[in-house]
């Protein structure tokens, strides 16, 4: 058989007869090694460094003084107030507002009926809630008094008053007390350390013949259940004698001072200023320390015995510097 123009019967068939459907694709084979990996490019420049953080806080107050006209002493912060003083009632009954604020009892005297018995002091009336100030005219609060605990000392409620119906004392034969309304910085009931403090103290016109004394209290609990009430700092710009006196301090940390040659201490219109920063270092019993976790605070007034118009310091700007613990 002839092929016209092909030159064989292979070249006819693999130009011209029909191919077949394409068979299935064979299974994928196993896929080679990985190459290695290239070199790594080089690093670039490290950012700036953020601000370092501090640990001290400040509480700040500036005060107009004259407006306590004739007061002797004007509370910058805090609460304490005397309710009454040298009860010897079992049973104080006379009703008083307490406007928000803890009842501290101040015993000074005190013979119990039964001596291995704990002393309950009751005190019951309109007690307020801490967290949402929604008052509770049913409140009561006992304070338990063991005969470990000696006395004189000062026993506080826990629990915040907007009225007191009545307070009472049980296994006791004859007692001697004050009854104190007390409020306090507690840095919202968190635990902290005070620092230390700067305060700039405006003088009028006639500041040469001025004073004033500049007190911060610790309400002091520790782990027991009484409460005293420790000074962190009390002292006098006394200028009509051109004196500082420290009421606090002595020996070698004594601040004492009078000025010399007659040369006042504090001029007319001029800002003295107290400043101590030293609280870490001078207290060494945690007494700077505040544990507003277990009720603790800081109350703050200034003294005088002319605080107020026309011869009295105007105002004073206080910083209180601190760090949470």
């Amino acid at each position: 058989m002839s092929y016209p123009n092909y030159k064989s019967y292979n070249q006819y068939i693999k130009c011209c007869k029909p191919i077949g459907a394409q068979g299935a694709q064979g299974a994928q084979g196993a896929q080679g090694a990985q190459g290695p990996q290239g070199a790594q490019g080089a690093q670039g420049p490290q950012g700036a460094q953020g601000e370092t953080g501090s640990s001290v806080q400040s509480l700040q107050f500036t005060v107009a003084l004259e407006q306590s006209g004739v007061s002797q002493s004007f509370i910058i912060a805090g609460v304490d107030d005397i309710v009454a003083s040298s009860q010897t009632t079992t049973l104080y009954n006379t009703p008083f507002a307490a406007y928000n604020n803890h009842i501290f009892i101040d015993i000074s005297s005190v013979i119990r009926d039964i001596s291995v018995n704990n002393i309950d002091i009751v005190i019951k009336g309109t007690s307020i809630s801490e967290s949402s100030a929604v008052p509770d005219p049913s409140g009561t609060e006992t304070i338990s008094i063991p005969p470990s605990i000696s006395i004189p000392n000062g026993f506080q409620t826990l629990k915040k008053w907007l009225y007191i119906s009545d307070i009472s004392f049980s296994n006791v034969s004859s007692i001697n007390y004050d009854i104190k309304n007390l409020g306090y910085i507690d840095f919202l009931n968190t635990d902290v350390r005070i620092i230390g403090y700067r305060a700039e103290i405006l003088g009028d016109d006639n500041s040469d013949g001025a004073d004033i004394t500049f007190i911060m209290n610790k309400v002091d609990n520790g782990a027991t259940v009484f409460t005293k009430i420790i000074d962190l700092e009390n002292i006098t710009i006394n200028n009509p004698i051109r004196q500082i006196v420290d009421h606090l301090r002595t020996g070698i940390y004594d601040r004492s001072y009078t000025m010399p040659n007659l040369t006042s201490l504090w001029p007319a219109n001029t800002d003295f200023v107290l400043k101590q920063t030293d609280f870490n270092t001078y207290f060494t019993s945690n007494e700077n320390v505040i544990l507003g976790t277990i009720d603790e605070g800081i109350i703050i007034k200034v003294e005088s015995t002319d605080l107020g118009a026309p011869n009295g310091p105007q105002y004073i700007s206080l910083i209180i510097y601190y760090e949470r613990i």
